[in-house]
C-alpha cells in the first residue's frame, strides 16, 4: 500500500477547504476560521514529515535503562521492544492496535 506524504495530505486538505468549502461558507467570523484552517495547514505542510526515528531512540533507550536494572526481565522487554517498533509501524499507516493482557509473560 502506498502512503502519501504527510505534506501532500495537509495541501490536499487545505485545497479542498478552498476550492470546495470555502466558497460555502457566507458568515464573515466562519470565512475568517476558514481562511486561518486554510493557512495553518499550508503552513504545516512545508514543517512536517513522517518520521518516527525520536520515538523509537527514546523506546530504546528506555527499554535499554530497564535491561540493566532488571535483566531478569529480558524477555518481557524483548516483547516490548517488539511492540514499540509494531505500533509506530502501525501509526504510520493510520492502524491501530490494542496489546493483549500478558502478552509478554511466559
Amino acid at each position: 500500500m502506498m502512503q502519501n506524504s504527510l505534506p501532500r495530505l495537509c495541501e490536499g486538505i487545505a485545497r479542498t477547504l478552498n476550492d470546495v468549502v470555502l466558497p460555502s461558507v457566507t458568515e464573515p467570523f466562519a470565512r475568517g476560521q476558514t481562511l486561518a484552517a486554510i493557512e495553518l495547514l499550508r503552513n504545516l505542510a512545508t514543517r512536517v514529515s513522517w518520521n518516527d526515528t525520536q520515538a523509537r531512540v527514546s523506546a530504546q533507550l528506555l527499554v535499554d535503562e530497564l535491561a540493566l536494572e532488571h535483566p531478569d526481565l529480558n524477555t518481557v522487554l524483548a516483547g516490548l521492544t517488539h511492540l514499540v517498533a509494531d505500533e509506530l509501524s502501525r501509526t504510520r499507516s493510520g492502524m491501530f492496535s490494542k496489546p493483549t493482557p500478558g502478552q509478554f509473560t511466559s
